[in-house]
């Protein structure tokens, strides 16, 4: 995020360490109900460095309805594939 300082100077914020996955610092918990014969809660915690990798490489805007919404895996294995491609292609 770039920011003009009061004497016109230009300062840029980083919300996110994109080059050092790991770095970034979360507070995340997901608790999920599953319900059957019995009523189950389980709590679910992501590593820091996959939660950063989701943010940055799997989520995209939808610009119809203007939200976010994260890619299923296999659209980004296609994404990935195809920028993969592109880079060893000569032409």
């Amino acid at each position: 995020m770039e920011l003009r300082r009061d004497d016109g100077t230009t300062f840029y914020l980083e919300f996110l360490n994109t080059e050092h996955w790991c770095q970034n610092q979360y507070q995340v918990t997901n608790q999920i109900t599953q319900q059957g014969k019995y009523k189950n809660r389980y709590d679910v915690f992501l590593e820091k460095c996959h939660v950063s990798k989701m943010i940055c490489k799997y989520i995209v805007l939808h610009e119809s309805d203007q939200v976010l919404m994260v890619l299923r895996p296999y659209q980004y294995y296609a994404v990935e594939t195809i920028i993969e491609r592109v880079k060893d292609t000569d032409k």
